[in-house]
């Protein structure tokens, strides 16, 4: 099988995806007789079905093809999905200090990780996906249109990266409240020897207690404490979600804490304990409104304008700015056009690289007023296009954009008096509007799982910018008619010929015998 477009692989990785979060409601739902939601993010999405399946599609479909055995393809996938859980789980565990699944319970396990039931499971999906399901997706997929299925695989990215994000500022909370939950619990036990109140299989009652007696020492730091801990056990969507998609996360050292916001959570409450909870709010609502709690805020990895937050900034309008300039297309033209810097992803350099420059000279410029945001835009944007064009006709021998059938043309045509305008009007709306944003985004993500996103993306990007340079160096040679001179350039021409450049970069001219203009 020959993945010729990311957006391919990207549509195909979203379908598996989807097909496994279904088997997993199903298969957790039947025995728990009530619809179990699952997965990690809180779409319909599950993305380690979709990392398993496409390993499955890389390394075993080509030996389908070679008419290797049913039970050499099955014991296949058995070891191949079996090792993709057995990594996650403990991946996870590493990054968040749970762990989200435990097969402990199961004969046959290892380590609680995974066990021989779901491995056989898998296996016999793996071998349905290989021979049955594969071809229809392929078949799905490759009924729309190319520009569709980069249009759709762009959206996909990014619904799923924005759901990343906020999932793992939800797992952080999560875990920062169990920390908080287990500390308050410790200092209200130090009242034990004066009071008995504690009954863990039912905390909203024993803290109702407690506060009732507490009242009538009229001890403020026990009040303080109660209500604290009252506050953390409220209701909060998104840990809610998670203990229910994971009803057996457990926690090396805040197990206890795991269990007791579990209670809160259950929707199986009787009316007293719904009296308790309308009381116990009634009783704080005073209290909450006048305390005002300061709290130590930790230093994002993205703190200020670092290499991360740029990095960052980098990456989002690189994909942003695809995504606005293909609705534009669409608007203007009547359809959607590939509008990618890069080969694998809905991604563009010029974007990214032209949002840092903007960030980096225009911040300072925030405080001095709007017209001088939009004057350094301006000129920016102008001298920064102008000068992309330069390099990209130099290296290249090739223009991606010509402004000379429009008036007020400027530097040679590689920019336009009118353009210079919008881009001054998109960097005053940049700098106002979409960077505060942006910036306060980027900062939820917890800072370890931050940072090792971080480098994933780095590593991705520039491998993705190196290829796809070589790649357009490469056409541009077939172009003037060089032949390959060695095995690479060979490579490059089957993997990337010119059919398949033309529709990356649609608006790619080349210049070869004609002088760069100056």
């Amino acid at each position: 099988m020959t993945i010729a477009l990311f957006s391919d692989l990207v549509l195909q990785f979203a379908i598996y995806s989807f097909l496994g979060w279904v088997c997993e409601v199903i298969y957790c739902s039947i025995p728990a007789k009530k619809l179990v939601q699952r997965g990690f993010l809180a779409g319909p999405y599950c993305p380690i079905y979709g990392f398993g399946a496409i390993s499955l599609l890389l390394i075993l479909y080509p030996l389908t093809q070679m008419k290797m055995s049913l039970p050499f393809i099955f014991i296949a996938s058995v070891i191949i999905t079996s090792a993709l859980e057995y990594f996650t789980s403990w991946l996870m565990e590493k990054f968040f200090n749970m762990r989200w699944w435990d097969y402990s319970e199961h004969r046959f396990n290892l380590n609680g990780r995974i066990c021989l039931l779901n491995s056989t499971l898998f296996g016999v999906l793996g071998i349905a996906l290989l021979y049955l399901v594969q071809p229809i997706v392929l078949k799905l997929i490759y009924s729309v249109s190319l520009t569709t299925r980069i249009a759709i695989s762009a959206l996909f990215i990014a619904v799923m990266l924005v759901d990343l994000i906020t999932t793992l500022n939800s797992v952080y909370k999560l875990d920062a409240k169990l920390k908080e939950i287990q500390q308050t619990l410790l200092n209200l036990r130090k009242y034990d020897e004066r009071f008995t109140w504690y009954d863990k299989k039912d905390t909203e009652t024993s803290l109702f207690h407690f506060k009732t007696i507490a009242k009538e020492f009229n001890d403020e730091n026990i009040n303080s404490l109660v209500k604290k801990l009252n506050k953390l056990l409220r209701k909060d969507r998104s840990g809610r979600r998670l203990l229910k998609s994971f009803s057996k996360l457990k926690s090396s050292t805040l197990q206890e804490n795991i269990e007791i916001v579990k209670q809160t959570f259950s929707e199986e409450k009787n009316k007293v304990s719904k009296k308790l909870n309308k009381k116990i709010k009634k009783q704080n609502k005073e209290e909450e409104e006048t305390n005002v709690k300061t709290k130590t805020k930790e230093i994002s990895f993205a703190d200020g304008l670092n290499f991360y937050k740029l990095f960052w900034v980098f990456f989002l309008a690189s994909f942003i700015g695809v995504i606005v300039e293909m609705l534009f297309c669409l608007v203007k033209n009547g359809y959607i056009e590939s509008r990618q810097g890069m080969i694998y992803g809905p991604f563009n350099q010029v974007y990214g690289l032209g949002a840092v420059l903007m960030l980096l000279c225009l911040h300072k410029l925030e405080e001095k007023g709007d017209r001088w945001v939009f004057l350094g835009s301006a000129v920016i944007g102008g001298v920064f296009e102008a000068v992309c064009s330069l390099i990209q006709e130099y290296v290249f021998g090739s223009v991606s954009w010509d402004y000379s059938k429009l008036s007020f043309g400027l530097l040679g045509n590689r920019t336009n008096l009118l353009y210079m305008f919008f881009w001054g009007v998109l960097g005053v709306i940049f700098i106002k509007e979409i960077y505060p944003r942006l910036s306060r985004f980027v900062e939820r993500i917890p800072n370890k799982q931050g940072v090792f996103l971080s480098w994933v993306l780095v590593i991705f990007l520039s491998l993705n910018i190196l290829i796809s340079a070589v790649a357009v160096y490469r056409w541009s040679e077939r172009d003037q008619g060089i032949e390959a001179a060695n095995s690479i350039e060979t490579y490059l021409d089957e993997k990337y010929p010119d059919e398949f450049m033309s529709i990356i970069y649609p608006n790619m001219q080349f210049k070869h015998n004609e002088e760069p203009s100056q």
